[in-house]
């Protein structure tokens, strides 16, 4: 038997009792939940879109190399995005789509000196940091990544001729 307290349901009812008021709640909830994408005209699969990769990898210091990013977008909705890049501490670059590719194009800025940055791509407003990094590389080296080599400082006349 259900006791009423103040319009409530007591903690005595039986279990069957209160799972109907504890769907209409949930119902209500998602309900409010599917609310909030419809005021800002957003569908689930409009949210989706996000950066996959990038290539190349590495480029020169000198900048001016052009990056193809790859983004999952719906179908209706390729090309369309509003996409850029950010590397590093430099201000962020608009991308432009190339239907050739189907990617999105983004042009590196000069940089001090190699090293790895971070890059940054911002796609119709939201931000995602890529989990590679962009490899700048001295100047004609762009297809290596940066070595560095111990090289030895002394030389020893004992067998390999070079002390470490």
């Amino acid at each position: 038997m259900i006791e009423k307290n103040r319009g409530t349901a007591s903690i005595d009812a039986p279990r069957g009792a209160r799972a109907p008021r504890v769907a209409s709640m949930i119902a209500f909830i998602a309900l409010l939940g599917l609310g909030n994408w419809a005021c800002r005209r957003q569908t689930l699969t409009e949210s989706s879109a996000r950066p996959l990769r990038f290539t190349p990898e590495s480029g020169p210091i000198v900048g001016d190399r052009l990056v193809f990013i790859d983004v999952e977008e719906p179908a209706g909705a390729i090309g369309t995005a509003s996409v850029t890049c950010r590397f590093g501490q430099h201000d962020a670059s608009p991308c432009e789509y190339d239907a050739t590719s189907a990617r999105y194009l983004c042009r590196t800025p000069a940089h001090l000196r190699p090293e790895p940055v971070p890059l940054t791509i911002t796609l119709d407003g939201a931000e995602f940091r890529m989990p590679g990094r962009y490899l700048y590389t001295t100047q004609g080296k762009s297809d290596s990544p940066v070595t560095e080599i111990d090289v030895p400082t002394r030389y020893s006349s004992r067998s390999s001729g070079y002390a470490t």
